[in-house]
């Protein structure tokens, strides 16, 4: 019976197992979104091999272009200069460590060992000298670690060495062929504790566990013909999850093994598409468990594969063509998590950040060759249909997709077809209470939509009838509670449609008015409608007398509406009637005929209120010409999301409230410029993190000012506690940041100067 272990005590499930050798399935999925680090349009193209947090909260990154601090709006690079004893010995950076006491360990291909005190900005170099026995053993360093004993470890190309502290001098453990209990080999990539105390080393032959009482290596060897051996020789990195397994990457061979440390068996994991062989450079650089315990595999060209808790799949990320939310790179070299719980991934060429649960904000976009896409990103309307569907209109037509498939179906207007889309400007959509579905076009009249069939029936406005459709141009559709079906035109007025007759009667254009365009219809609780008008205000009709009251903008009454283009109506589970118009979100007073108004002052992030939902727990999502907002009426405050925050685009809903809709379950559907987005109100949570602050530069004169004897800084300006100036320094420059990642432009800031 062949006993198969795997790591966290499940069931192979689904997995296949061929000698001993795990494969789980590869599903691609794109619940994350990738943002790419750019600063001032300029990105880190070249190889992110190492990330660490100091312990002020700065991001250092170790690349092969030098090393580089990072504040969430500079990239401070540090590099080798000729002559200059205090910078980086190389630019090639293998290793970077953050020690115990705030230094950080910088290993490089040719330049040795560095230390790096944050605080002075200052470098203390390590190198190999043929002269000194106690130098370092190579200048080629790939490893730094400090264990629990306070023992610091580096690997090179030539052997491990110990640092002794008192005297800085090194001690060195390398191969010997005629010694079993020797290093396995010379090229030693990574060192690692476990919680039992053990060390284990990875080298280019071999994964190796000191034995410090005896100073002796024990040797772990890939063994072809015992299935629970090492993957592969070749080992990158090592890692120990919460639970005690040890987990080893290999650009070799399978890839990813795990060890039961108790027992001394190996279980493999690959995930090639094909069975891997000696040749394949399928494999792992770096493995990572990020704080719910989730396993990250960085592969060297599959891109970053996550391992889910019951270890029956992995979910593979990679680089998307036409995708700039999708990883820059297929060969993932680092992924590291910060203090605030943003991921960070390093590439062959870039340098992304993500959130580890799934956005909260969903998008659909037109993507260049994908047929499984929207075809046109600036959208004008709109609509979820009781059978799972997601309709939404542009000037190019109508698209319909599929929630369960992902599958998109799209509707254009043919001229040789008399039962096509009668104009491919969708401004408008709505079901009916049979299912039927309503599609107001832009210079088409109205469809009628048959599912069975798949046809199109358009109304069109007839001068010789005067039970036709009024206008051609439908911009807004209203089913009201008894079923009626409502039509918002330009220069034609309202309509009511009578399914029985299948004729029009119009109100609301008397006289007639070209220019009038009604943007938005709503049916409040008492069977009452109000219009939305783009320049008349808002108007109130009673279906049942045909009395209109009109309510317009007044320059000299600061308790009229707040502006004569109406987009939005909404009344909310209070009774409240809330307007959005392009001067700020309105509360009509109904007895009073009055308006309170709210605007950027209050903060609104822009006036333009192009639509009003709401949600379950009674707060309003608005959409707005400056990205999304949530606007709670107990407190009158507002919450602003935006395109950093995920939502598609901020130029939200162009054509006003047919742009966006609610869904049956509560779900938020918002059309935009740049696509749509979808969300639910229950899955958006505030940040609780609280950033630290740090002063990031001093500046006198508009230039900063070097650490020195004669300078007024003799350490780094965010570890000095106070500056005295000359009264020749006159003019000074402190620069400041928030030291959270997850959204940098977002950090807002208030400061004072005593």
């Amino acid at each position: 019976m062949l006993a198969l272990f795997l790591p966290g005590g499940c069931s192979a499930g689904a997995q296949k197992i061929t000698d001993g050798l795990v494969k789980p399935p590869v599903i691609d999925k794109h619940d994350i979104r990738f943002t790419l680090l750019s600063v001032n349009g300029e990105s880190l193209q070249s190889r992110i091999k190492n990330i660490v947090q100091d312990d002020y909260g700065f991001l250092w990154f170790g690349t092969f272009d030098g090393l580089y601090r990072y504040d969430g709006y500079t990239l401070k690079p540090y590099r080798h200069e000729r002559g200059n004893p205090n910078s980086v010995d190389d630019d090639t950076i293998l290793a970077l460590y953050k020690d115990r006491d705030g230094s950080l360990w910088i290993g490089s291909r040719y330049g040795g060992l560095d230390r790096l005190d944050p605080s002075r900005d200052t470098f203390t170099h390590y190198r190999h000298n043929s002269a000194n026995p106690g130098s370092l053993a190579n200048d080629n360093v790939n490893c730094v670690y400090r264990d629990r004993s306070g023992t610091l470890w580096i690997g090179t190309s030539d052997g491990l060495d110990r640092m002794e502290p008192a005297s800085e001098t090194f001690v060195h453990y390398r191969h010997d062929p005629h010694d079993p209990g020797s290093l396995s080999n010379n090229s030693v990539n990574f060192t690692y504790e476990d919680r039992q105390g053990n060390l284990w080393i990875s080298t280019a032959w071999g994964l190796n566990k000191l034995e410090r009482a005896t100073g002796r290596f024990v040797h772990f060897l890939h063994d072809p013909a015992n299935p629970h051996s090492i993957g592969h020789n070749y080992v990158n990195f090592i890692l120990e999850d919460r639970s005690g397994v040890l987990w080893l990457a290999s650009p070799l061979g399978s890839g990813l093994s795990a060890l039961n440390v108790k027992t001394g068996e190996f279980t493999r994991y690959s995930f090639h598409s094909e069975e891997p062989s000696s040749q394949s450079v399928v494999g792992a650089n770096k493995v990572f468990e990020d704080r719910d315990g989730a396993l990250w595999v960085c592969t060297v060209d599959r891109g970053l594969l996550k391992l889910d808790r019951e270890r029956k799949t992995f979910t593979r990320y990679s680089k998307e063509p036409g995708n700039p939310d999708s990883l820059p790179h297929d060969t993932v070299q680092s992924l590291f998590e910060d203090a605030e719980g943003v991921m960070w991934v390093g590439t062959q060429s870039g340098l992304s950040r993500f959130q580890r649960r799934p956005p909260s904000f969903v998008n659909y976009k037109h993507e260049a060759g994908n047929p499984d896409s929207l075809r046109n990103d600036m959208i004008w309307s709109v609509r979820a249909d009781t059978q799972g569907f997601l309709w939404n209109g542009n000037e190019d037509g109508l698209n319909r997709l599929d929630r369960r498939t992902g599958e998109f179906t799209f509707y254009q207007h043919a001229d040789k077809d008399p039962h096509s889309l009668s104009y491919n400007k969708v401004a408008a959509i709505r079901e009916d209470q049979s299912g039927t579905l309503w599609f107001g076009t832009y210079g088409g009249g109205l469809d009628r939509f048959d599912r069975t069939t798949g046809q199109f029936f358009a109304y069109r406005h007839d001068p010789r009838n005067s039970a036709s459709l009024s206008s051609d141009s439908v911009l807004s559709l209203l089913v009201d509670r008894q079923g009626t079906l409502w039509v918002g035109t330009q220069g034609g007025g309202l309509d009511r449609f009578d399914a029985r007759t299948e004729r029009f009667t119009s109100y609301l254009n008397d006289p007639p008015n070209p220019d009038l365009l009604l943007e938005d219809l709503f049916e409040d609780r008492t069977g009452m409608l109000w219009v939305g008008t783009q320049d008349n205000g808002l108007e109130r009709f009673d279906p049942k007398t045909e009395q209109v009251t009109v309510y317009q903008h007044k320059s000299d009454d600061q308790h009229s509406l707040s502006n004569n283009r109406v987009n939005a109506i909404l009344e909310d589970r209070q009774g409240r009637l809330w307007i959005g118009t392009d001067g700020g979100l309105n509360l009509l007073d109904r007895s009073r005929g009055t308006f309170t108004i709210f605007t950027t002052k209050e903060g609104l992030p822009d006036n333009a209120v192009r639509s009003i939902l709401e949600g379950d727990h009674g707060y309003l999502w608005l959409d707005t010409h400056n990205g999304l907002s949530r606007f709670d009426p107990k407190t009158g405050a507002f919450r602003n999301y935006s395109e950093s925050d995920g939502v598609a685009g901020n130029f939200l809903n162009p054509y006003a409230a047919e742009g966006s809709c609610r869904t049956s379950n509560g779900e938020m559907v918002l059309g935009s410029s740049s696509g749509v987005t979808t969300f639910y109100p229950d899955r958006i949570f505030d940040n609780p993190y609280v950033p630290p602050v740090e002063l990031t530069d001093f500046l006198l004169f508009n230039k900063p000012v070097p650490q020195g004897r004669d300078s007024p800084l003799s350490r780094s300006i965010w570890a000095t506690d106070s500056i005295t100036l000359t009264h020749r320094q006159s003019i000074f420059t402190l620069e400041f940041a928030a030291l959270s990642y997850m959204a940098p432009e977002r950090n807002r800031y208030r400061y004072r100067l005593e």
